[in-house]
Parts: structure tokens; C-alpha cells; sequence
């Protein structure tokens, strides 16, 4: 009996111990005021939706202590919603220095110049303007007390199920 005991009071450890790291490596980012267009390929006609804001994130992980997260630190990069992005360049240096250039499924995104995408007849363009700039912050990691509280719930939930006595039957 004691035996699984020790084995389930482990295994909670073990995973309250990667709660509060589980989001630290993530980053959300936003493009604002974009010059957003719309052109129908077919007719050359052009669309002017004004200006735009665009989300993103990435995830990745200061591996060399430098300060700042290179290419070969970085795992994902997602921009607007779409797929993974293949990165040809990317440094963040902490607060607002983000600086990258991505390739989606039809789409490219550099943060020199804008966001382009098409499929088939049409091109999407946001382009940067004078007033375009970018805000970088990391995602929000739990409270230690939120992690704590949560590591106490599930080894009174695992305490509950080991003293719970058996049925006959």
C-alpha cells in the first residue's frame, strides 16, 4: 500500500514543480497601425481598409543567458492568427526591440516592412507607416500562490482517492 502512496505523491510533486514554468517562454507581440489594402490581382482594383493592428506571439527560451533571443533560441513563431511561420531572421531584445522576417503559406512578414499575403487572385498588404510600431510583452505567468494553491489541490485530491476505503463487492 505504501508503495503506490509514494508513487502518486511523486508524480503531483513532478508536476507542480512545471506549473509556474509552463508559460514563461512565451511572448505575445502586437504590429500597430498597419496600412491595410485589399487588391484584386484580375482587376488591379484596391481596396483602402485604413489602419490595422495585428497579433502575434512566439515562444522561445534565453538558452546562452545573453539577454536576448536569437534565431536557433526561437520554437514558434504565429503572426495574425495563421499557421507557424518559417523564420529566416529573428532577435528579441527585450521590451519593444523585435525584429524578424517569417514566411506563412502564401504570406511574408518582415518587421522592416510589413505583412503581405495572397492566395489565388488577391494580395493582402499591411504595410508600415511613420506612426507603425511594435509592443512585445511576456505572456502571463501564474502567481506562486496560484501554483502552490494548485499543487495542494491535487495532492488532496490524491489523498482523498488513496484513503478513500475499498467497496465490497
Amino acid at each position: 500500500m505504501k508503495r503506490p502512496l509514494v508513487a502518486v505523491k511523486l508524480v503531483l510533486l513532478a508536476s507542480c514543480a512545471g506549473i509556474s514554468a509552463a508559460y514563461a517562454d512565451q511572448w505575445n507581440f502586437t504590429f500597430h497601425n498597419l496600412h491595410h489594402t485589399y487588391t484584386d490581382l484580375m482587376t488591379d482594383e484596391t481596396i483602402d481598409y485604413g489602419f490595422a493592428s495585428i497579433d502575434g506571439y512566439f515562444t522561445g527560451f534565453d538558452d546562452n543567458n545573453d539577454g536576448v533571443i536569437s534565431r536557433n533560441e526561437l520554437d514558434q513563431l504565429y503572426f495574425g492568427g495563421g499557421e507557424p511561420y518559417e523564420v529566416g531572421s529573428f532577435t528579441y531584445g527585450g521590451g519593444n526591440q523585435l525584429s524578424f522576417q517569417a514566411y506563412g503559406y502564401r504570406s511574408y512578414v518582415d518587421t522592416t516592412s510589413g505583412y503581405y499575403g495572397g492566395s489565388g487572385g488577391y494580395t493582402v498588404a499591411y504595410r508600415l507607416g511613420p506612426t507603425s510600431y511594435i509592443t512585445a510583452a511576456s505572456a502571463p505567468v501564474p502567481e506562486p500562490g496560484s501554483s502552490a494553491l494548485l499543487c495542494v489541490g491535487f495532492i488532496a485530491l490524491g489523498g482523498v482517492h488513496v484513503l478513500r476505503p475499498k467497496r465490497a463487492g
